[in-house]
């Protein structure tokens, strides 16, 4: 099989498999109660700021009937907010109340203790420094919102 497509299969298994094992592993009350889609909803709205329900579900590629049924849930538990635009009443913003952020909080770092662990037992120090740097040359790629080997036609 050609590295690359090697790569990018090994990619899509941990993004895909990954997550969904990891999130069995963890012995939480907080990763029971909420799903990991309510949780990344939370996160992003944290991260980001205030948002529409059609940004979010641009955002994470999911139908935004789907969004609606997480917000109210999220609602009902006072972690999130949705309100009326004040110039456009057609439009709902959601942001995140401290209930939601405090909740978002210790999920991911249950999360990410998860991870730590299993990246210190798995990988050599130095292996985990090349696998650092290679992430942050592939966020750096994806944060400048185009497909690498296109190029910047009429940007200047």
């Amino acid at each position: 099989m050609d590295k690359y497509i090697e790569s990018a299969d090994l990619f899509e298994e941990i993004m895909m498999r990954g997550a969904e094992q990891m999130v069995k592993w963890i012995d939480h009350p907080l990763w029971k109660e909420y799903s990991p889609q309510q949780l990344r909803l939370m996160k992003l709205v944290e991260q980001l700021g205030s948002m529409t329900a059609g940004q979010l579900a641009d955002m994470t590629q999911v139908h935004k009937s789907a969004i609606s049924n997480r917000l109210k849930k999220l609602t009902e538990k006072g972690l999130v907010k949705v309100e009326r635009k004040e110039n456009d009443n057609r439009i709902s913003v959601i942001t995140i109340t401290p209930a939601g952020k405090a909740t978002v909080d210790e999920a991911y770092t249950v999360l990410y203790g998860h991870i730590r662990n299993m990246v210190q037992a798995t990988l050599e120090e130095e292996e985990v420094d090349q696998f650092i740097r290679s992430l942050r040359k592939l966020k750096q790629m994806l944060e400048k919102g185009q497909p690498p080997g296109s190029n910047d036609r009429g940007n200047g």
